[in-house]
């Protein structure tokens, strides 16, 4: 009777204990998550918003987050601000490219100024003030302060589409880099788009055509001294050409020389000359004249006027100044 009696209050303190210990976390919950969650609904349940309202509004909390991040990169991603720059990157003063063209190369060539630190601008103007547009870049680059840095490195892209001229203007680091190779070639991609432009979007595309084609050779310079070497050799292989073409001409002459001088030999040699007088041809003593004269058939007089010697002279100049590139017509 007595163990039947211990067994009952041991089976009674068993369950007294079991109802009264803390509860389990979740498997795989950290002890600190459940801690949270805990304090987060007792929170809610005390400002009296249910357990399903607070996940809700979690959710849309982390969806916001999402979001502003996705903002953050879309803005970092534009390009940083232009300094060391004194002016706009694009002037359109012929009013040739659209609003939003403007700022689309507005971001292109604010994107070579920082990446590369030189200056890269478009300049249009509706009239001319001088008659070579190369000159009138040269002006407007130095009287703006265009340019990077103490060199002011940088180039110039000037177009009047009403006189439908162009001109390419490079300073410091750039007029080395520009060499005649690299100016062949972005002015012949710059001449393949404008020639035909009449809409903003054309004239937008030739500016950019050119300038992604001068940041081939920006973002690499030993592209530049890759077509100066091809250059150097196209021009000692026309030298050499020329040379052989010289040394075969010289062969030629040598011949033809050589085949008079034989000739002239080999006439030597006959003794029989032909004689245009009848008295070379008479035995002597066969024949007896008693008077002889010669009778001309034809005469021929010809009369050259001596003129007086006149002489003439001209001249000629160019102007001087920094800067290299190169302008014209389209």
């Amino acid at each position: 009777m007595k163990k039947i009696i211990v067994l009952f209050l041991a089976l009674i303190l068993s369950l007294s204990l079991s109802v009264f210990a803390e509860p389990e976390a979740p498997v795989g919950a950290a002890p600190s998550e459940v801690q949270a969650g805990t304090d987060l609904n007792a929170d809610a349940q005390a400002d009296g918003v249910s357990p399903e309202d607070l996940a809700e509004n979690t959710e849309d909390t982390d969806i916001a987050t999402e979001e502003d991040a996705g903002d953050l990169q879309e803005v970092s991603a534009e390009p940083s601000s232009e300094e060391g720059f004194k002016n706009n990157s694009v002037f359109d003063g012929a009013a040739i490219l659209s609003d939003e063209g403007k700022d689309e190369l507005r971001r292109f060539l604010g994107r070579i100024r920082n990446e590369y630190h030189v200056d890269a601008c478009v300049y249009t103007a509706e009239y001319m003030n001088k008659s070579d547009p190369w000159y009138e870049a040269q002006s407007i680059y130095y009287d703006n302060d265009y340019g990077f840095g103490e060199g002011k490195d940088g180039i110039l892209l000037y177009n009047c589409p009403n006189a439908r001229k162009y001109a390419i203007f490079t300073y410091g680091s750039l007029e080395t880099l520009f060499n005649d190779p690299v100016l062949d070639d972005v002015e012949g991609t710059l001449l393949y788009y404008l020639r035909d432009a009449e809409y903003p979007s054309e004239f937008l595309n030739s500016y950019t055509r050119f300038f992604e084609r001068c940041e081939y050779y920006i973002e690499d310079p030993s592209r530049a001294e890759e077509a100066e070497r091809r250059r150097l050799e196209a021009e000692e292989a026309e030298r050499i050409k020329d040379r052989n073409v010289g040394l075969i001409t010289v062969g030629v002459i040598a011949l033809i020389i050589a085949f008079v001088m034989m000739k002239s030999k080999l006439a030597k040699t006959n003794t029989a000359v032909k004689s245009d007088y009848a008295a070379d041809y008479m035995k002597p003593g066969s024949l007896h004249l008693t008077n002889s004269k010669d009778l001309f058939l034809y005469s021929h007089t010809s009369r050259v006027r001596i003129q007086n010697e006149s002489r003439s002279s001209g001249s000629s100049g160019g102007g001087s100044g920094g800067g290299g590139g190169r302008g014209g017509s389209y």
